[in-house]
């Protein structure tokens, strides 16, 4: 019987969406070995070896190479393609992207009748009804097992994904890698920000004879075709001094389900304690506030309780009154920002994936501070605001290690406070 190997064909791709999280150090695996991502010094000695992946090994080999690492850094694990499965698979037209995990988790049954088990899936969407989609997946208790191996070892394991696509540097580029280890030989075709092509072949397979001249033909068809895009990875040293992931791939990476818990408990502790922050700021201006009247009003009735039982003329009693009244007159109109009303509005135009750190009010003056993905996004829903006026950024916009979000401050001015008005009218200067 001769044996045939077929291939999708390429199809054209979209920008690739951005990932949730990146993680800040990357390991990989390669046959016996765990590497270090940009630092080829740190690899697992031979004494050290891994004589099989299990979750604890590799967790006690990744707390080896990173003795210093602390379990808040997000941490990404490269593992041997063989423990991925990839599946071709036609969809109809009209699946959004956001529709397209539900779609293909639906034919799991299926695409892979031998695996009943949970599985975690990355894909990415063809834009044509007649081009495959490839689709991966991994066990859901793969990557939870790995996920409390390296928990125990008081590391934070974020992402996985396979090994090969370490190998892509330029998303937008194209590129046909050839990944060989001890247990089998993976080619990859990238294109156009994702996978087109995937083909995994067990080195005892091409045990036989047919099958291995198959497998040659093919090495040598797509040889021929661009060599220029070859990349060759066939043993450990030639993952030396790789780069850390291009963020496009983190499109075809697992999120281990107890890490999706974490960052779900993280946000919510973040809105909690922002909301709290500005609770407390907002309960606090008001019992100045009413402290400040209340002090105002005592002293107030002390004097007027004091002219009372003075002896003096009413003239001069109503003189004195006057002469008070001018006194406290710069107190009792100061403008006073309409706080509460403030709050609220900030809370109904501010979108739910942003949020304050930091607010200051100083007369007719806001100063924000806080975290958004798209903080001019933010800035222009405020300009256009009625309630806001002169919004400008009063710091430059930044990024901080581990967040997807960008740290930015805000300054605004309300229009009702007329600052200038009050001083010239109370404390004119010529």
């Amino acid at each position: 019987m001769k044996l045939k190997l077929s291939f999708p064909k390429r199809f054209i791709a979209t920008k690739p969406h951005r990932p949730q999280m990146i993680a800040q150090t990357c390991l990989l695996v390669h046959n016996n070995q765990l590497l270090h991502v940009e630092q080829p010094d740190l690899i697992a000695q031979h004494d050290e070896s891994l004589l099989a992946i299990s979750a604890t090994e590799l967790a006690a080999a990744a707390r080896r190479l990173l003795p210093n690492t602390d379990e808040k850094i997000p941490l990404a694990l490269a593992l041997p393609n063989h423990e991925f499965i990839a599946t071709p698979l036609t969809l109809p037209t009209g699946i959004g992207e956001q529709n397209l995990r539900s779609a293909v988790s639906l034919q799991q049954a299926t695409l892979l009748p031998g695996l009943p088990v949970p599985l975690l899936l990355a894909v990415r969407p063809s834009l044509e009804a007649h081009l495959p989609t490839i689709a991966l997946w991994l066990p859901a208790s793969r990557a939870e097992e790995l996920y409390q191996a390296f928990a125990k070892e008081k590391l934070f394991l974020a992402a996985l994904f396979p090994r090969i696509l370490l190998s892509i540097q330029q998303a937008e580029k194209t590129a046909q890698i050839w990944d060989e280890d001890e247990h089998s030989i993976t080619y990859c075709h990238w294109a156009s920000h994702r996978i087109q092509q995937w083909i995994q072949v067990a080195k005892t397979d091409l045990e036989l004879e047919e099958f291995k001249n198959q497998f040659e033909e093919l090495l040598k068809k797509n040889a021929d075709e661009n060599d220029k895009s070859r990349i060759w990875k066939i043993d450990s040293n030639d993952w030396d001094k790789i780069p850390m992931p291009n963020p496009t791939i983190y499109q075809y990476s697992f999120t281990p389900p107890s890490t999706l818990m974490r960052l779900a408990q993280q946000r919510q502790q973040q809105r909690r304690r922002t909301l709290l922050a500005l609770a407390s700021a907002a309960a606090m201006s008001l019992l100045l506030g009413v402290a400040a009247a209340a002090a105002y009003q005592y002293h107030l009735t002390s004097q007027l309780d004091e002219l009372k039982r003075s002896t003096r003329s009413i003239s001069q009693l109503q003189a004195e009154v006057v002469a008070m009244e001018d006194d406290i007159a710069p107190v009792i109109n100061f403008p006073q920002p309409p706080l509460v009303e403030i709050l609220n509005r900030l809370n109904q135009v501010i979108p739910k994936d942003s949020w304050f750190t930091g607010f200051r009010i100083d007369a007719g003056v806001i100063e924000l501070e806080g975290y958004s993905p798209n903080p001019s996004h933010l800035l222009e829903i405020l300009s256009n605001d009625p309630m806001f006026t002169g919004v400008t950024f009063n710091q430059q916009i930044r990024a901080e290690g581990g967040r997807t979000e960008n740290r930015f401050g805000i300054r605004l001015l309300l229009p009702e406070i007329n600052i200038a008005q009050y001083w010239q009218t109370y404390f004119p200067v010529e």
